[in-house]
């Protein structure tokens, strides 16, 4: 029948752009969800109001492609691999136990009750594994450049990552996700108040983990380090040479310089042992950085 009429042709167009929307809050209603732990068992249970049943059919739903888990009708069963050992019936509410869970088990499953009656209803099923203890470690920092804490999980997939220092949460956008293992906290312009105690907390629907590390920002990059190293074991070994040369000169001037003056075997900052003092203050300073940095 053919509409000439605007308001026909007009509600016509709206019912059908209504369809898509009636149909995914349908399927939203219907949709449950599940989590369970590599290993174990879970029941996905049919709370549909439903007296008699006559039939019943499990898939699981991977895109557009259905994988039939079993049927059931007229008391007869039939189990579909791979879940000839796993999958049990209730016959007298519908509900599925599937034992045995893998990872590879996460996904979306329907259930149909009495196929003429096209009763459905719809559960996502999350199996996880426990997440280990992450690991930390933090990059080279150095005051005044930017730095990176890093926090990684082996075992397990994180949904969420969160981060504290001393204590203290610290706010989402300071970190990123590189994937459900991985996790990096951004350290910019590194100052003497990102020096302190991190901690790492990595959690799924059911278990989660906390670890520690103590970060430190150093007030000279590690070339300079070694530049400060070298400059300060040159002056040194320089003033020696020179003390060799001013010696002999006043020994033909037949001027007697006490050795106990002199004291260049044994002079604090001439000898050898007075230059790797002089090194070790430098590192002491570099080391202990945090203490010294302005903010």
């Amino acid at each position: 029948m053919l509409l000439h009429h605007p308001v026909e042709l007009l509600g016509v167009l709206l019912a059908g752009l209504l369809v898509p929307f009636k149909q995914a809050a349908e399927v939203e209603r219907a949709l449950q969800r599940r989590v369970a732990v590599v290993g174990s068992s879970v029941l996905l249970v049919v709370p549909l109001n439903i007296t008699l049943i006559h039939s019943i059919q499990w898939e699981r739903l991977n895109g557009t492609v259905s994988h039939p888990i079993l049927q059931y009708e007229r008391h007869n069963l039939t189990i579909h691999m791979p879940y000839i050992a796993r999958a049990h019936l209730h016959a007298s509410n519908g509900s599925l136990l599937l034992e045995d869970l893998q990872e590879s088990d996460s996904g979306i499953y329907k259930v149909t009750v009495n196929r003429a009656e096209r009763e459905s209803l719809t559960v996502l099923l999350d199996v996880l594994k426990p997440v280990s203890h992450p690991q930390l470690w933090s990059s080279g920092l150095v005051a005044k450049a930017s730095g990176e804490v890093v926090c990684e999980v082996a075992e397990g997939r994180a949904d969420m990552f969160t981060w504290k220092k001393d204590g203290q949460m610290l706010p989402p956008n300071r970190s990123y996700h590189l994937s459900g293992s991985l996790s990096v906290l951004r350290l910019r312009m590194a100052k003497k108040s990102d020096c302190g105690s991190y901690s790492c907390n990595a959690s799924n629907g059911i278990s989660w983990q906390e670890t520690s590390l103590n970060v430190t920002v150093a007030g000279l990059s590690p070339p300079l380090q070694d530049v400060l190293r070298i400059s300060v074991v040159a002056v040194v070994f320089a003033a020696v040479s020179g003390w060799g040369i001013i010696f002999p000169v006043c020994q033909s001037e037949k001027l007697r310089i006490s050795e106990s003056v002199l004291g260049t075997a044994e002079h604090p900052v001439l000898s050898s042992s007075g230059a790797e003092r002089g090194v070790m203050l430098w590192e002491e300073m570099v080391t202990n950085s945090c203490t010294l940095l302005d903010d």
